[in-house]
């Protein structure tokens, strides 16, 4: 607009023209009447008019008037008449806190004081109902004296009224944009706390924690990144102001703070005590267990000795995380090497060192780990969710490990509830939690509630795709908690870890470099070395990915020196008064070597045998038949020793327990040996507990049947040895009987102990229940997104063969079949469809039928045979009909949509996708409906109308949310976005392709990655950062690829990426294989995109004659058939114009320039939201390009 400086406009002069923002110029003016400087903002001539732009700028005046405040700058006046509108505010003329950030960052005293005053403000504004939306330091004004004043409710949300911004549409700043506003999602209060910790970060730093970046690789880093630490550029600024930074800037708004000034609160506390815990949201009820005198339990601690150097190592270790940087250490060395003990004593130390350290440890079974996914992680979520009274009671915690564990549990449940609500019922079961909430936390307390409801949802939720975001979710919670509290998590014996544990572990690792936790396992390298079968075992290529990134983190016990080992057997001895001279100490070295269990067994065994004797003192001395030639040379003999010695009553129910496993369950082995249970319970406490040290109670387990009590080995050598030496036939008979009293004992509550049954049936040589509980086993694995656990036991049923009831190998190849199409791989899922399809029929059940037919004609759709999947989906819904069953008949239906839309049958498509959502309507079924309104979504996208395909796909996201399916809201994530690209929206394209990546990665739906980063691809090329794409194409793993339509769309994406780069050779390369592949699998329209591609690159390469050739054959396939089916078809048009234009033949330049105007016009046509179709028109490169040609030409449609 025009320089309004020297006008006077109602008594105001304006004297200069000082910045803009929004939607309107600021001037500074005089105030002749009273003498003051004001400044005047006016709204721009092109909006003056506007009634959207005047609503707005009135909502501002409004909002302004009505928040008064000391730290807010007050309007003056306001009026609006036919040159414009205009606001009238206080001048201040300290300038913005941008131009005092650039000077230099702010000293931590002057930007506590900033933040209290914009804190304030905030404050006010919230309890009016005002959120900001806009923080950034050019919204802050100093006067001169550098107090701060909030200005600029230009784009603020009255939350008392409906708006003026429409749903999913992106307000703010981007550099300072919260994640919620990015997804277009409910504003709130705690998203200005986002931008207020943004400034926060930058008034410490003095410089921007995302700098450099364009405004699309900002928009990906507020949603997917957390900031970096305030440390890392000025290591002096404490640890807990971090923490502060981190929560206000947290990606889910309700792990921020809640309002304003507790962000001031944290800050100054941080400030006054960085060690001190910050205080728990509850006062603390101690539980009536926790009562109970520590020594009144009477149980015996295991002394410890030596490895000072390694507890050394461990601390330092430690001292590093306590200021803010995360860790992964690993304990290794052989069986007995003291792994366990030392880790132990480490835990036990640091927590009497440090207050607020939370310790959570986490175990892997030799029996069943490898199988059963997550378990050390379901152990570590289990204490930190107060499952702690079993463990206490048993002597396995302290009192203070204990009740630190009780007392984080409300934490732990806010971060569960707003970052990892899919690990309840899946890591943590949700009566469980809601009992150990329902304890600890005072009634009425509103995370009870959202407990409650949460789980009131889950069970009216689809449990089938209930797959949780584990790796996404155990990061962000434990990056939450660890804010609050340092995090200390132990891994045992993770060579059996299962293989979805050691991912789990791998991503934590690359996520707590900023967050106070160290995560401590321990494992035998020589079970490692050993492999899994014939691979690698999995453990290696964590540990060694682990060590690029954090350097040396391995603490190896087996590398014992000489010295360390006198040591240790030094200091062992002399925990009990002794008498035991240099000659007993050398003799003992020379046997064991210092080997920790060796040492301690020996010294056991010789106290049994009478070879060591208290003299009249109390002290050990030498007895008088020592005979150091007749004792035990290895660990392995000593083992064998101390079992011998046992009476064969007691020697019996142990080798039961070891049939069981490394922990067992004392009411198991009482049914099995039809003992008594308080008897039972005697012997191993008092005899095999105190006296033989050869077990110890680990904890209790409540059923609905009662209590369970478990029992651990005190070591796991112990277990091997007595299972071993029992027979085949005593060990089958055992495990039979053993998994016959587990399935009565859990009755309803099966689900949990799948993994275990199964094991035992599987040694039971009982195919029958195995398999039953294999498939159990393998469905809860595909819900906790674990996809090698899922087919390994899938594979285990199917290799029994016929032997398998026909109901379960027919659900188990189902389930087979929805993983192979999670990881893209087609090919095997037609070979799995080969097996089943036979026994669908053989069932003579035209359910089980319908079924099978309906997922072979999904893997032939994606192996690109369209008419073949047209046929089997026809045959799919006569089944489906035969059998009355609507819910399957309107999924098969649904999906014929999509193969008859690339088929460019579009009226039969449009017809049956109308169809379609009636008949779900009718089936009353969620789930089938959401998967249709996915698939009818891509007909209309397809076809133009595409706020037709948003409005339908936001309502699948609805459906979704709400039943908890994730693979279906990855789908309409996914294509919401593509929606939103062929849009021109690309902030909001982007926001929901990301979230559609964050969910397929964890749920391991990898041939949807693949989608997701074509479109991004595509979202970069047309706002021009066509390196971005090529990167795009780059992260995709080719593995997933295969053959079908995966590889033509990817050769015809990868073409658009090197077009965009210049290499046209490449790109011409790549445009021509996918016109062949799609010719091929009969996508027709796919494949004249591919030949408009080869076509470009002919023409940029110089090579005329053959541009012209393909543009005429592209443009009689236009004329002829139409654009619909293709996904980018004014891009076609152009091309044809383009090499038209080129070699002059002006009537067919004319006559494409003409019908691709129309085909966009009638396609904007469709679009009914006015700001859709003004982004459809103005933001997509080609579309812009053929309306300024048809200008050019002074083009008129008749």
């Amino acid at each position: 607009m025009d320089d309004l400086s020297g006008q006077v406009i109602r008594g105001y002069k304006l004297i200069e023209r000082i910045g803009e923002g929004g939607f309107g110029v600021v001037y500074r003016a005089e105030q002749s009447s009273v003498n003051r400087e004001v400044a005047i903002k006016v709204i721009l001539p092109e909006y003056a008019k506007h009634p959207e732009f005047v609503q707005r700028f009135e909502a501002e005046a409004r909002m302004v008037a009505k928040l008064e405040h000391p730290h807010i700058v007050p309007l003056h006046d306001y009026w609006r008449d036919k040159e414009g509108a205009y606001l009238v505010m206080r001048w201040l003329r300290g300038g913005s806190l941008r131009e005092a950030i650039e000077d230099s960052h702010w000293e931590v005293d002057a930007a506590g004081q900033l933040l209290g005053q914009i804190a304030e403000a905030l404050n006010i504004a919230h309890k009016q109902g005002v959120v900001h939306r806009d923080l950034k330091p050019e919204n802050i004004l100093l006067d001169e004296d550098g107090n701060a004043y909030l200005t600029d409710f230009g784009i603020a949300k009255d939350l008392a009224s409906d708006g003026l911004t429409q749903p999913g549409k992106i307000v703010g700043s981007v550099d300072y944009l919260a994640p919620e506003q990015a997804k277009g999602e409910e504003i709130t209060p705690r998203t200005d706390i986002y931008g207020l910790g943004v400034m926060l970060y930058e008034m410490l730093t003095g410089e921007h924690p995302f700098p450099g970046l364009t405004p699309v690789q900002l928009l990906q880093k507020h949603l997917n990144q957390t900031l970096p630490s305030i440390r890392e550029s000025h290591p002096e600024l404490p640890a807990a102001l971090d923490h502060v930074v981190q929560r206000a800037t947290a990606k889910n708004p309700l792990e921020r703070y809640s309002d304003a000034l507790d962000i001031v609160e944290a800050y100054q506390h941080a400030l006054i005590s960085e060690e001190a815990p910050p205080p728990l949201p509850y006062e603390v009820r101690i539980p009536a267990f926790l009562k109970v005198v520590e020594e009144e339990l009477e149980f015996e601690r295991p002394a410890f000795v030596g490895r000072e150097r390694e507890l050394a190592q461990l601390d330092g270790y430690l001292d590093k995380v306590l200021a803010g940087h995360g860790q992964v250490v690993f304990v290794t060395g052989g069986a007995g090497r003291g792994k366990t003990a030392l880790i132990d004593e480490f835990n036990r130390r640091a927590q009497t060192t440090h207050d607020g350290l939370i310790v959570a440890i986490g175990n892997c079974n030799a029996q069943t780990g490898i199988g059963d996914p997550y378990l050390p992680f379901r152990d570590v979520f289990s204490m930190l969710t107060g499952d702690v009274e079993g463990r206490w009671v048993s002597g396995s915690l302290t009192r203070e490990n204990a009740q630190r564990l009780w007392e984080v549990l409300p934490l732990t449940l806010d971060a569960l509830l707003a970052r990892g609500p899919f690990l309840v019922d899946v890591f943590i079961p949700g009566e469980i939690l809601f009992a150990h909430s329902k304890a600890r936390l005072p009634q009425g307390a509103e995370s009870l509630k959202r407990l409650e409801d949460l789980l009131a949802q889950k069970k009216s939720g689809v449990s089938e795709l209930e797959q949780s975001l584990l790796f996404e979710q155990c990061a962000n919670v434990l990056n939450i908690l660890s804010n609050q509290r340092p995090l200390l998590l132990f891994m045992d014996d993770l060579q059996w870890a299962d293989d979805a544990s050691l991912s789990l572990l791998f991503q934590l690792g690359q996520r707590i470099e900023a967050n106070p936790i160290l995560i401590l396992g321990a494992y035998r390298p020589d079970e490692v070395a050993l492999g899994r079968g014939e691979d690698r075992h999995p453990l290696e290529g964590v540990v060694n990915e682990l060590k690029r990134k954090y350097g040396n983190i391995l603490i190896d016990l087996a590398t014992e020196v000489e010295e360390e080992g006198r040591t240790f057997v030094a200091d062992f001895l002399d925990t009990e008064p002794n008498q035991l001279g240099a000659d007993f100490r050398l003799a003992l070295f020379e046997r064991t070597g210092g080997h920790p269990l060796f040492t301690v067994e020996l010294l056991r065994a010789m106290q049994d045998r009478g070879d060591l004797i208290h003299d009249e003192q109390g002290r050990w001395v030498e007895g008088p038949g020592l005979s150091w030639g007749k004792l035990p040379a290895r660990v392995e003999a000593v083992i064998e020793e101390r079992i011998e010695r046992l009476d064969e009553d007691l020697r019996e129910m142990l080798s039961v327990a070891s049939v069981e496993g490394e922990e067992f369950t004392v009411q198991v082995i009482a049914r099995v040996q039809n003992m008594e249970e308080r008897l039972l319970q005697r012997r191993l406490s008092q005899e095999l507990g105190k006296r033989h040290r050869l077990v110890r109670e680990r904890d209790e387990l409540k059923v609905d049947r009662g209590v369970l009590t478990r029992y651990r080995f005190s070591h796991q050598m112990f277990q091997r040895y007595l299972y071993t030496d029992l027979s085949v036939g005593e060990r089958r008979l055992l495990h039979g009987e053993i998994a016959a009293v587990l399935e009565d004992l859990h009755k309803e509550e099966t689900r949990g102990i799948a993994v275990q049954l199964a094991h035992h049936y599987m040694e039971a040589n009982d195919t029958k229940n195995a398999a039953k509980y294999l498939l159990e086993a393998a469905e809860l694995a595909r819900e906790r997104g674990a996809n090698v656990e899922t087919l390994k036991s899938i594979e285990r049923i199917l290799a029994y063969g016929s032997d398998v009831d026909l109901v379960t190998r027919l659900r188990t190849l189902e389930v087979k079949s929805d993983v192979l199409n999670n990881l893209g791989d087609y090919e095997a899922c037609l070979s799995n469809d080969e097996i089943l399809l036979p026994l669908a029929q053989k069932s003579q059940d035209e359910n089980h039928l319908a079924e099978a037919l309906y997922i072979h004609g999904v893997t032939l759709h994606d192996l690109g045979n369209l008419q073949g999947a047209m046929e089997v989906l026809d045959q799919a819904a006569d089944a489906a009909k035969r059998a009355g069953n609507q819910q399957i008949e309107a999924k098969v239906l649904g999906y014929k949509v999509v193969p008859l839309t690339r088929l460019g049958e579009i009226d039969a498509a449009g017809k049956l996708a109308e169809e379609t959502i009636r008949l779900a309507e009718l089936a009353d079924d969620d789930l089938v409906l959401a998967r249709i309104l996915t698939n009818v979504s891509f007909y209309y996208g397809e076809t133009g109308d595409l706020s037709r395909a948003v409005e339908m796909l936001r309502h699948q996201l609805e459906i979704t949310k709400r039943i908890g399916s994730l693979k279906g809201r990855t789908l309409g994530l996914g294509n919401l976005g593509w929606n939103y690209v062929m849009l021109g929206m690309y902030p909001e394209g982007i926001s929901n392709i990301e979230q559609a990546m964050e969910i397929s990665l964890q749920i391991g739906y990898l041939a949807q990655c693949v989608h997701n980063r074509w479109n991004l691809c595509l979202a970069n090329l047309r706002m021009g950062n066509p390196q971005a794409a090529v990167q795009n194409l780059d992260q995709i793993d080719i593995d997933v690829i295969g053959k079908g339509f995966l590889e033509a769309y990817h050769l015809w994406y990868s073409g658009l990426a090197e077009e965009g780069v210049g290499d046209y050779t490449k790109a011409k390369a790549d445009f021509e294989g996918g016109y062949e592949e799609f010719l091929e699998m009969d996508f027709k329209a796919n494949a004249f995109d591919s030949l408009a591609g080869i076509t470009r690159c002919s023409l940029n390469l110089g090579q005329l004659d053959e541009a012209k050739q393909c543009a005429k054959e592209l443009w009689k396939y236009l004329e002829k058939t139409g654009s619909s089916g293709m996904e980018l078809p004014i891009l076609a048009y152009l091309t044809c114009a383009d090499v038209f234009q080129e070699v002059g033949d002006g009537e067919n330049y004319a006559a494409a320039t003409h019908e691709g105007y129309v085909v966009l016009m009638e396609m904007a046509g469709k679009i009914s939201d006015p700001d859709m179709r003004r982004s459809f028109l103005e933001n997509v490169p080609e579309h812009r390009t053929m309306v300024e040609m048809w200008d050019r030409m002074g083009g008129e449609l008749d």
